[in-house]
């Protein structure tokens, strides 16, 4: 008897500026999701069908992409395809980067299966998984028994060892805190990698933007704190997730624009630096409902790049400890990073971390940016080692735009006590002049200290008066568990004065305009995203309960959570309405 020839349809994503492609197949799949969006995926899509490995290799190759290509596998669900297990081996030899399966998990129930995949070269599993409670997942995925087989599939894909994401959709059913923080929970017990939320894009079952953003807050920055995982968001706002966005992994964009039926955004966000990563447009029918809670994030300015390795300072607040033997952390991560982050969005590299100036990829890390398309390259830097005439030129033939740096007071017997390094003083302040001379600009900063606090309005005054800038007021927020730091070195916010706050980034507007009779200040935006994942036990922004009555809540970053550790909440009193 002669073998039916079948065909499966397939899309292929390859956006530019990402060195990723995507392998989407389109037919049956063993859920039947309630959010399930296939129709609209496939319109204005450029369909191909193929019947074998071969054949579909044969069009990924024409994307012409490196040999460390980033593969991931997703649509319908890939695991029913016969051939899978070819394919990865395949594309496994063909390319050295990673090959993501996004799955729901229940064919890796059958523990020969998944290991099978593993070891054809499966580099991630990615599970989906929308709830802890099997009768709300059954009811989402409108399929009795896939939760116990999901289940399954986690708990054999983690005893091979094999790397492990979560996926969870947000939909109505399952959108309560507890809910989304149980999901997290499980990522961080049995050391899973991630975990990413993404918005229901029928209207029937998308549900509220800000029940959304009040949902995945709390479940992100637990995933987080308890674990270091990376998080990521796809089609929710990032001015639903204020105080976090530094924390949330960058998405990928899927040619959003080619979706059926996609509507233009609210007309706030049209101004927002985040719109080509947000995905809004694809939910334009929820935004015209929930248009009141957008705040575009127009304030971002940068992309900052990490680059920890020792510091020529050791200051009094620093996290990092005695950072002159800290070790260097290597820069090719924060390269292929680079590589996949789009330099179209105009936002500013700021390079930053412990000291980029004395770190040996630094240099390297330039000429990667200038490649790649970036230009009015910043850096954080204590300025000392901008004394030296050799590392200007050095910087000025790279065509640097300028410096984030520090002063911690007007002499050097208070600037030198809170850096611990004696002649830091005399060092930033020739660098700084260094800097000026030869045409960089120059962003100078301060940090509110306990040990400055008498010197909080001269650091003004000196910085006008030898340099003619003005000084950017800033509180400090040890990146640490340990709340002693803030006895030692944080003042309180009230204890700031007002001219002082109202040049402030903190976006606190109730600490900011306690009695309202002057019109409540614009609350400020941070003007940096952070490019890479950030590094295990990374605090976030909190909200308290009373914050959600706040008539500006949306507009606040939240509070640093060491911060109430030490002084507590009553300074925070929610502002019930706009004067």
């Amino acid at each position: 008897m002669q073998q039916e020839h079948v065909e499966y349809r397939f899309i292929l994503t390859a956006p530019a500026n990402r060195n990723r492609v995507w392998i989407t197949r389109l037919g049956s799949c063993n859920n039947n999701c309630i959010f399930c969006n296939q129709e609209e995926y496939l319109a204005n899509r450029d369909v191909f069908s193929c019947n074998s490995p071969l054949c579909l290799i044969e069009k990924v190759e024409c994307t012409s992409l490196g040999q460390d290509t980033e593969i991931v596998l997703t649509g319908s669900e890939m695991t029913m395809l016969p051939w899978l297990c070819e394919l990865v081996t395949a594309l496994s030899k063909l390319y050295t980067g990673k090959i993501t399966l996004e799955t729901n998990g229940r064919m890796l129930a059958y523990e020969r299966y998944a290991e099978h995949l593993a070891q054809c070269g499966v580099s991630l599993f990615s599970i989906s998984l929308h709830s802890m409670d099997q009768a709300i997942h059954d009811q989402i995925t409108r399929t009795s028994s896939s939760f116990a087989q999901t289940m399954q599939g986690l708990n054999n894909v983690g005893r091979l060892g094999a790397a492990w994401e979560i996926r969870c959709s947000l939909t109505r059913a399952n959108l309560i805190s507890r809910e989304l923080q149980s999901i997290a929970g499980l990522v961080s017990n049995k050391e899973g990698l991630g975990i990413s939320f993404s918005l229901s894009a029928k209207r029937s079952t998308g549900p509220c933007l800000k029940d959304c953003g009040e949902a995945v807050r709390p479940a992100i920055a637990m995933a987080l704190d308890k674990g270091g995982i990376y998080a990521g968001v796809k089609g929710l706002p990032f001015c639903m997730l204020r105080g976090l966005e530094s924390c949330v992994q960058d998405f990928d964009p899927l040619d959003l624009h080619k979706y059926h039926g996609m509507e233009t955004p609210s007309d706030k966000c049209v101004k927002c630096a985040m719109l080509a990563d947000c995905g809004t447009g694809r939910y334009g029918l929820l935004l015209k409902q929930d248009s009141a809670d957008i705040t575009p994030l127009t304030g971002l300015k940068y992309v900052f790049i990490p680059l920890s390795g020792p510091c020529d300072n050791h200051c009094i607040f620093c996290c990092k400890g005695d950072s002159g033997g800290k070790a260097v952390e290597p820069v090719q991560p924060v390269m292929k990073a680079i590589r996949r982050f789009d330099a179209s969005r105009k936002l500013k590299p700021l390079i930053g971390g412990t000291e980029p100036l004395i770190h040996p990829g630094l240099f390297p890390l330039l000429h990667e940016l200038k490649a790649t398309g970036f230009s009015g390259i910043e850096i954080q830097t204590t300025g000392r080692r901008l004394s030296s005439m050799y590392i200007i030129n050095k910087l000025a033939a790279l065509e640097i735009k300028g410096f984030h740096i520090p002063i911690y007071g007007s002499t050097s017997e208070i600037h030198d006590k809170i850096t611990y390094s004696k002649g830091s003083f005399k060092d930033t302040v020739q660098g700084i002049g260094n800097a000026l001379n030869n045409g960089f600009q120059v962003h100078l900063h301060t940090l509110l200290l306990v040990q400055n606090k008498a010197q909080w309005q001269e650091v003004g005054k000196f910085a006008k008066q030898e340099f003619g800038l003005n000084v950017t007021y800033l509180m400090p927020f040890p990146d640490t568990e340990d709340a002693s730091k803030y006895k030692t070195c944080v003042p309180r916010f009230s204890d700031v004065p007002r001219n002082l706050l109202e040049n402030m980034d903190i976006g606190i507007p109730c600490i900011q305009n306690p009695d309202k009779k002057n019109g409540i200040l614009k609350p400020s935006m941070r003007e940096t995203m952070i490019l890479l994942v950030p590094p295990k036990r990374r605090s976030t922004w909190v909200k308290l309960s009373t914050c959600s009555k706040c008539s500006v809540n949306s507009s606040c970053t939240g509070i640093w959570p060491g911060y109430l550790e030490v002084y507590g909440d009553s300074e925070f009193k929610p502002i019930l309405s706009n004067p």
